[in-house]
């Protein structure tokens, strides 16, 4: 037996109860020490899937940036695309407005220009109507 132990029982029941005291305290300091083991242990696995799931959490959000640096890309070129063919069919646009105000110009002309023509002949009708040939043709047979 222990030295210690054999000192507590010669004391009798006080000793005994003593001896069940740090018997107790010894058992309990054990079950603490179990119990602080296994939350370490836990706790270190938990750090480990931390840094697991850290790890996933920055490979996927590389991922994501990349991706998002691709279509970003993409729209600036598709922006582009847009307003270049935006450019290009006000451009044609212009253009066919322009040939189309040319032909509205020159038809405009052509109208004019034959309304001149009929003012023309209409004047002509009506300085040599039949009274002014009846008139003329007396003249000329009095002379």
């Amino acid at each position: 037996m222990d030295p210690i132990l054999e000192n507590l029982v010669n004391y009798g029941v006080l000793g005994m109860w003593t001896a069940s005291l740090l018997w107790n305290n010894h058992i309990t300091k054990k079950n603490f020490q179990s119990r602080y083991d296994n939350l370490n242990d836990d706790l270190k696995e938990g750090v480990k899937e931390i840094k697991r799931l850290l790890e996933y959490i920055t490979i996927r959000m590389t991922s994501i940036e990349n991706a998002y640096d691709s279509m970003e890309d993409e729209q600036k070129s598709t922006n582009s695309r847009i307003l270049t063919d935006v450019k290009e069919n006000r451009n044609a646009a212009q253009r066919q407005s322009y040939t189309t105000q040319d032909m509205v110009r020159a038809v405009q002309d052509m109208i004019q220009n034959k309304n001149q023509e009929d003012m023309l002949k209409s004047q002509i009708r009506r300085v040599i109507t039949k009274d002014e040939v009846q008139r003329a043709v007396e003249k000329e047979k009095k002379k």
